[in-house]
């Protein structure tokens, strides 16, 4: 067995990667697109994925991004961990863990002090990852009710359709709705573009909030029968109220529901409008420590002290 790079892989395995992919529901990333995608600002880590490989078979794969992170020590590049991927018939074989044992390897000698990477709490990637020193920090918050009746907002504030070329207006809003706090932010320039034009995201599932129609901040919205969901709020805390206020318009007589940053900002405002909050989840966060002093994550991530942002498109 041995580990390869993405750009390493023989000709004629791409095939193999993608049916992998199809093989857990994953949409195939072409490697073409990918390649562009990185120029334009998608934070692939200089080798992007690491392969298990036996001859001339792809057995085993994990992805990997370098975000930016700030913590109470300042902003630093993190190690995200994406993909992690075993060909079903090779399962069990411990494929997985010596993939991710050398991608903790390459990022703790390129100085990057933690890992990240969200999974499911109840599934066997979840015991993988304990194993090898990863543990829970982080659950988003849930809040939902039925809506009824919209509460009427300020007619000067709006919501406003995205599009692509909106990408940039996205990344400011999104470094001045969360300066001063801790989390995911600042975010990678160009990477709201990378992902329009990937698909990871669509633009018409995100609004303009805009205020005299100057453009203020911007939300995540779907919706379907009987309900509708925002995952990303972004906006200054002193908006929230007629923020939400336009969400519940937006929703109808449906049931809404709210996840992440949002719920934490807006929490009392919540209460008082009768929402159910959850902070339990049957996936999360788990983060493991590569070198340095052994440190609380969720404490120096400000999540007790509700600084701590993390929205939707921070996801990995």
């Amino acid at each position: 067995m041995r580990i390869v790079e993405w750009d390493e892989l023989p000709p004629g395995t791409e095939e193999q990667v993608h049916m992998m992919d199809l093989s857990a529901g994953w949409t195939p990333q072409d490697f073409k697109t990918l390649k562009e995608l990185i120029r334009l600002g998608y934070p692939a880590s200089d080798y992007f994925a690491l392969f298990a490989m036996e001859g001339d078979q792809v057995l085993s794969t994990v992805r990997v991004l370098n975000l930016p992170v700030t913590t109470r020590l300042g902003t630093e590049s993190v190690a995200a961990i994406q993909g992690v991927l075993t060909r079903y018939d090779q399962s069990g074989k411990g494929l997985a863990r010596k993939v991710l044992t050398e991608v903790h390897r390459r990022e703790r000698s390129a100085g990057r002090r933690l890992s990240m990477l969200w999974t499911g709490r109840t599934s066997f990637s979840h015991d993988l990852y304990s194993s090898l020193g990863y543990s829970d920090f982080y659950t988003p918050q849930t809040a939902a009710r039925r809506v009824t009746r919209g509460r009427q907002s300020d007619k000067r504030y709006a919501f406003r359709k995205v599009r692509e070329a909106d990408a940039g207006l996205l990344e400011q809003l999104h470094a001045r709705a969360t300066r001063g706090r801790l989390g995911f932010t600042p975010r990678p320039a160009g990477v709201v573009t990378s992902f329009f034009r990937f698909g990871l995201v669509r633009p018409g599932a995100l609004r303009l909030v805009t205020f005299d129609e100057r453009p203020i901040g911007y939300v995540e919205f779907q919706s379907g029968d009987g309900w509708a969901k925002s995952e990303e709020v972004v906006v200054e805390e002193e908006r929230i109220s007629e923020v939400l206020s336009l969400l519940e318009s937006l929703a109808g007589n449906k049931w809404l529901t709210l996840r992440g940053t949002f719920v934490g900002d807006a929490s009392d405002e919540l209460k008082r409008r009768g929402y159910s909050i959850s902070p339990l989840a049957y996936y999360g966060m788990m983060g493991l420590q590569l070198e340095g002093k052994s440190v609380d994550m969720a404490k120096e991530l400000g999540i007790p002290r509700r600084r701590f942002s993390c929205q939707l498109m921070d996801f990995f």
